[in-house]
């Protein structure tokens, strides 16, 4: 189950939270289910994520569904999943609104179509709930989800951690954010610099590396990095090989350093 940050709600109560959330995700399951219902689901993810990979998308969205479906109680979830959730859940009360609002069908609407049904079922359940008044104003109250879902969104203001496309490092340390942990809600170009940046520091740290060889792993780190800007899939590729090479009868430790650079380098090939 996903969390929910209320002090006095039963593993009763946190399960009927997650059951209505789970009819929440029901119908963007359903779009799962056929790629060419897949263009539907843009209104969960950001769009540069969104844009180029669809599969990890589609594959978080079912982690997502899993997690809800699961009944296990979690206090933490990844950032990703959460802004997931938090669009899911916004775009039900959004659509649900306007729909109340007009009093008008939209019958080439899907989403609104599938919401006003979902809707409708979750306030027949009201009747039979066996929950004390507090809780249960909680669980019925739909509206309110994202207050009792979410301690901060963080997740949506990424845009306002970075600086020239370089971390803002005073905001991210003010709001104690693991910049490593949002890292699959950044755009690929943003995603490569803190990566670099990550392994350039854990070279400069390593203890276990003389001043010489720390200087040369730095040196084919760059080198790294400029191969895989390469347009040419063959250069990149016969660069790349010259790299294994080099670091075939070097320490595990700088193995292990560059290795995952280099693997997001062969995988683009």
């Amino acid at each position: 189950m996903v969390p929910v940050h209320l002090v006095d709600v039963s593993l009763d109560g946190l399960k009927a939270i997650n059951k209505n959330i789970a009819k929440m995700l029901d119908y963007w399951m359903q779009l799962t289910e056929d790629k060419e219902d897949w263009e539907y689901l843009y209104r969960l993810f950001p769009d540069y994520v969104f844009q180029f990979n669809r599969e990890y998308c589609v594959q978080m969205l079912h982690k997502l569904n899993s997690y809800v479906n699961d009944g296990f109680h979690r206090n933490y979830i990844k950032p990703f999943l959460r802004y997931i959730l938090f669009n899911v859940v916004d775009d039900f009360v959004e659509s649900r609104n306007e729909f109340r609002e007009s009093g008008e069908k939209f019958p080439e609407d899907k989403i609104v179509e599938k919401w006003n049904k979902i809707y409708d079922d979750l306030e027949k359940e009201r009747k039979d709930s066996e929950f004390n008044p507090d809780e249960e104003y909680h669980i019925n109250n739909i509206e309110g989800y994202l207050d009792i879902l979410f301690e901060d969104t963080d997740f949506l203001m990424l845009d306002k951690l970075f600086i020239n496309g370089e971390p803002n490092t005073n905001l991210i340390n003010i709001l104690g954010i693991d910049i490593e942990e949002f890292a699959d809600l950044l755009p690929d170009d943003i995603r490569e610099s803190i990566e670099y940046d990550e392994v350039k520091t854990n070279i400069e740290n390593n203890k276990a590396l003389t001043e010489e060889m720390a200087k040369e792993v730095l040196q084919k780190l760059d080198e790294i990095r400029d191969i895989l800007k390469e347009k040419d899939r063959k250069s990149k590729w016969s660069k790349l090989v010259k790299i294994l090479i080099w670091l075939a009868d070097k320490s595990v430790d700088v193995a292990l350093m560059l290795s995952p650079i280099i693997s997001r380098g062969m995988w683009t090939l």
